[in-house]
């Protein structure tokens, strides 16, 4: 696939998972992985060279053969393993996922890959009835780092809030594929649309 060759991914599996009660990254809706492996593996799947953030404290270096970035400080949120890994290869451009996207599928991580547009400091998605983007199913660009940098060194936090005040590409998606599962009954929402996906297939 044109322009994947200087992607790299990173999926963020390191929050505290509060509303969820239990680890987000660790549930499981698609066989027997993890979702913060599922999204790895659609990730390399796509040729994408994959990194797993976690949080401040995992002594963990691979998980199931990615490597891990641990969170340097009990940070304020995703923007600074955003910057971490983006200093680890600045040249390179940085696909971010958040670990809680149960309905995200290969096919949506290709199609952003193809919509990528490195004229922009990030190409960035945004669900048909939303009204904002969202930061953590974006590429952003190296040209975003300093920009990154100096935003959070200003005492700022919000990955969205960042984009708004950029030259970003929107790619539209519908906004059932960027539902986030933050609570049981989300995680609930999730599994019966997913298998309502696979009893669709059947009948097929």
């Amino acid at each position: 696939m044109a322009g994947r060759t200087n992607i790299k991914s990173l999926i963020l599996a390191g929050g505290k998972s509060s509303r969820m009660g239990t680890d987000k990254s660790q549930l499981v809706y698609h066989g027997q992985n993890s979702q913060q492996i599922h999204l790895a593996n659609l990730c390399k799947n796509v040729g994408l060279e994959v990194y797993v953030s976690k949080e401040f404290g995992c002594r963990e270096k691979e998980i199931e053969g990615f490597s891990v970035m641990v969170d340097r400080l009990e940070t304020f949120g995703p923007i600074l393993p955003i910057i971490w890994a983006m200093e680890s290869d600045p040249e390179a451009a940085w696909l971010v996922l958040a670990c809680d996207l149960p309905l995200w599928d290969q096919q949506r991580i290709e199609w952003l890959v193809r919509r990528r547009n490195p004229n922009y400091v990030a190409t960035v998605v945004q669900g048909k009835e939303r009204a904002m983007p969202e930061p953590l199913i974006c590429i952003y660009e190296p040209s975003s780092l300093p920009r990154l940098k100096a935003y959070q060194e200003s005492g700022r936090k919000s990955p969205r809030k960042f984009l708004l005040g950029q030259m970003i590409e929107r790619v539209i998606v519908e906004d059932r594929y960027i539902m986030n599962a933050n609570t049981p009954e989300e995680r609930q929402m999730a599994l019966d649309q997913l298998k309502s996906v696979d009893e669709d297939k059947e009948s097929n």
